[in-house]
């Protein structure tokens, strides 16, 4: 499975290789003197590209699969340990650096900067992060903003921080506002020079980019997650370490761009028509698998292998198959009601995504 670096690097590759923008530019020019701030997104009102994805949530394949529960249950508890904690953002911060070497997407939630209402601002970014890795659903409504399930909730709750172990004030609606909706700016000298030189790159081909401000927020995100680890939990490290991670860092852009020019070399739709009719294809592939999924005279097994033969490989490959609905043999699978409502829900979120594709790129829809 990519780690959220690796998705991210796939996704600029794509975009800013066909620009010009070689991986020997970003790798060989040395340290960038920059002394910017480093403005990363807001928390909600982010820019999403054309399937409604954000940045962060790109970092950790949104597009592709459903979030892993694991991450979920490690986000939730990562909250519980934050509200009871004295330094609430010191300890979310340890507990997202923990694996620092795999780079987990949860830290580009959790932004460390200077502000008075600290266990406010974290609760706001871990509800966030629950509703976009779980799917938990979301209320706003005044000086509320929750994540919530049907037996917990995450977030501020009429300008309280649920769980907060230690008297906070109560915020209004225009500062829920402001901590949701204010980009935060962060010190730069942890962030690893090949980030600084793709925004270098950045900075040079912003008007040649269909989504200027996404390439921005990716890139951003991207500084975020490999930021050196002294960043985060303030723990002395060894400089071989950091260098070592900087050379991952280098190798994981020679390999994205490596690899996005093949992609480039492929036979794929070019023009916008060729990729109107591709995504037309897609959606009547996806609703001919919901037909067989919900025929009462086709059996278990003959519903979910039909399915899989219908959109494997034409719209997904065989390793999002199995990470979107099972990776189980198919005569081990039981289609009871929940695999079934899982199964529909993986194809209506697929059809949805491509719909919206061809809706925004369609003039006549």
């Amino acid at each position: 499975m990519p780690t959220p670096v690796e998705n991210l690097l796939s996704w600029l590759a794509d975009r800013m290789l066909p620009l010009g923008v070689a991986a020997r530019e970003l790798l060989t020019q040395g340290p960038v003197a920059d002394r910017r701030p480093w403005y990363t997104p807001a928390v909600t009102g982010c820019v999403t590209d054309e399937g409604g994805w954000t940045a962060r949530q790109l970092a950790f394949g949104a597009e592709h699969m459903p979030a892993d529960p694991a991450v979920g249950a490690a986000l939730k508890s990562l909250y519980v340990s934050a509200m009871t904690s004295r330094t609430p953002l010191r300890s979310a911060l340890a507990g997202a650096s923990g694996g620092f070497s795999a780079w987990p997407a949860s830290r580009a939630y959790i932004i460390p900067y200077l502000h008075e209402l600290e266990t406010h601002a974290l609760a706001l970014q871990l509800a966030v992060a629950v509703h976009d890795f779980t799917g938990a659903p979301q209320v706003a409504r005044d000086n509320t903003f929750l994540a919530r399930s049907s037996t917990h909730a995450y977030g501020v709750l009429a300008g309280r921080p649920i769980g907060a172990r230690f008297k906070t004030p109560t915020v209004s609606t225009e500062d829920l506002q402001s901590l949701l909706r204010s980009p935060r700016a962060i010190t730069i000298d942890t962030i690893r020079y090949p980030v600084l030189a793709l925004r270098h790159a950045y900075d040079r081909v912003q008007a040649e980019l269909e989504e200027p401000e996404l390439v921005r927020d990716v890139i951003s995100v991207l500084g975020l997650l490999t930021a050196r680890s002294d960043w985060y939990c303030k723990i002395d490290r060894e400089i071989a370490d950091n260098d070592r991670l900087e050379d991952r860092l280098m190798n994981l852009i020679e390999e994205s761009w490596a690899l996005s020019r093949r992609r480039r070399e492929d036979p794929n739709p070019t023009t916008l028509e060729q990729r109107l009719a591709k995504w037309h294809q897609e959606v009547r592939t996806l609703d001919e698998a919901l037909a067989y999924l919900d025929d009462p005279a086709l059996s278990g097994y003959a519903r979910l292998n039909l399915v899989y033969s219908t959109i494997v490989p034409a719209v997904w490959g065989k390793a999002t198959f199995e990470k979107r609905i099972t990776s189980r043999p198919m005569h081990s699978v039981r289609m009871d009601a929940e695999m079934i409502a899982r199964i529909r829900a993986a194809l209506e979120a697929s059809r949805a995504s491509t719909q919206t594709r061809i809706n925004r790129r369609n003039p006549n829809v």
